[in-house]
């Protein structure tokens, strides 16, 4: 299904997943060990597989690489320190100013791993609610380093900055374009992070994360309408894995249905479980509601996430190098482009991924027929 350094690259990453030691045998011929680590970077896994290759490195002597994997770890482990003392410090400032917030994904999800450092870390995202312009003001008051960031700002979230580390204070979790689901997930998410919340510590101060049931529910969500919309790297599905494994006595199954149904997520939940059971080593009995059916389109889909990168930076990077500077041009040019990136995912999702095709062929003739008339 793959050629030999996707299939290392993969051994090696489920590996570290699960705790693993490599196989050496696979090995022994040698391999293509910068192809394997420009996967790893490519889907934001470096510091998981590098550990990996760490270990063989030592059994074969080959100590360039040792400390060419050492590098990769430790630059990862001080980047996730760095976040880890700006999330200390905002928690801080948030208790002085006794607000609450409910942190999301990132480090919160990072102690899932075996080594936490190793997860490459990202932005800090809280849930603060309706609170979020009070909150998002008064720390800029009193945060040193807090800084406001007013371009980039969504529906669901504020934009700050502290030290390089970007912060998200979200007004709600997920916003979907359709307003029903969108109520619905609003009416999911309050009454959860409301309701059933847990105690963690980073540095030795309380943080609150939201009910393992919630992050499995949340992440699978987070990653599935990005790879809809611009592709994942293989760490948001390996986030997902890793709740699912160490929190799987914890989440309420019959909830998951519930919520996942009410959405119109069932589907998509079960096609990448198989895919996660049949590709990512998961356990099948450690995967809710777990469905053998569509094999092929399980398989499809890993190749397809085999194929991406991390939120499709490398996609559009590719695109803006290579688009027409003339206006309608560059409209067929995307044109032509999403509708390759569109249409495997509306065949393999057609609740959601049909709307998001046509809307966008609805968006763009609009955008050409006003080109036109000016």
């Amino acid at each position: 299904m793959f050629n030999v350094q996707s299939s290392l690259f993969l051994h090696l990453l489920r590996c570290a997943l699960w705790d693993e030691k490599p196989d050496m045998s696979l090995f022994e011929g040698g391999a293509d060990w910068q192809g394997i680590m420009e996967k790893a970077f490519r889907h934001t896994v470096q510091g998981l597989v590098a550990q990996q290759v760490k270990h063989i490195a030592e059994t074969q002597d080959n100590e360039t690489l040792v400390q060419a994997c050492m590098k990769v770890m430790m630059q990862i482990s001080k980047s996730n320190q760095k976040v880890n003392d700006v999330l200390v410090a905002l928690a801080q400032a948030m208790q002085r100013c006794r607000f609450h917030a409910m942190l999301l994904k990132g480090q919160g999800v990072a102690r899932y791993y075996p080594q936490p450092a190793l997860r490459v870390c990202g932005d800090i995202d809280c849930y603060t609610g309706s609170q979020t312009d009070a909150i998002t003001d008064r720390l800029a008051r009193e945060m040193p380093g807090f800084e406001v960031k007013e371009e980039g700002n969504r529906a669901k979230h504020r934009n700050a900055e502290v030290g390089g580390i970007e912060i998200e204070l979200h007004y709600h979790v997920f916003c979907p374009s359709d307003a029903k689901i969108a109520a619905l997930v609003d009416e999911w998410s309050n009454d959860e992070l409301a309701h059933r919340t847990r105690q963690i510590e980073v540095g030795g101060t309380p943080l609150t994360v939201p009910s393992a049931t919630f992050d499995a529910i949340y992440i699978f969500i987070h990653f599935y309408f990005h790879f809809l919309r611009e592709g994942v790297g293989l760490r948001q599905v390996c986030d997902w894995l890793r709740c699912l494994h160490v929190c799987r006595d914890e989440i309420d199954h019959d909830e998951v249905r519930r919520w996942l149904k009410a959405f119109g997520l069932l589907h998509a939940w079960q096609l990448f479980g198989l895919m996660a059971v049949r590709h990512l080593g998961l356990p099948q009995e450690e995967m809710p509601l777990f469905r053998d059916r569509r094999r092929r389109a399980a398989d499809k889909l890993m190749r397809m996430l085999m194929a991406g990168s991390n939120f499709g930076k490398d996609m559009r990077r590719e695109w803006e190098a290579n688009q027409p500077k003339h206006v309608l041009a560059h409209k067929w040019y995307s044109l032509r482009r999403y509708t390759a990136f569109y249409v495997p995912r509306a065949h393999l999702f057609p609740r959601q991924g049909i709307p998001r095709l046509l809307g966008y062929y609805k968006k763009s003739l609009k955008q050409i027929m006003n080109k036109h008339e000016v």
